[in-house]
């Protein structure tokens, strides 16, 4: 979990943007995109796939193993 709030301020930095602004492109209370920051709550899929959209990260950059289905590992 560490290394994904890593990873989100980071990519935040990089881009430019701040909590307010992801939170605008995520349609979501400021306060939630402070909470996911600090890791207090999880990302929905829906808010993983908005903030690497809003970040031009790819997604599993941000939330590696996010989404995997368990039956499509070791393909």
């Amino acid at each position: 979990m560490r290394k994904v709030l890593t990873e989100l301020k980071i990519a935040l930095f990089r881009r430019g943007l701040s909590q307010a602004a992801l939170a605008r492109a995520l349609g979501v209370h400021p306060s939630r995109v402070s909470r996911l920051i600090q890791g207090r709550v999880p990302a929905r899929a829906r808010e993983r796939r908005l903030i690497a959209e809003a970040l031009g990260v790819p997604q599993g950059q941000l939330f590696p193993g996010c989404g995997r289905r368990k039956d499509s590992e070791g393909e």
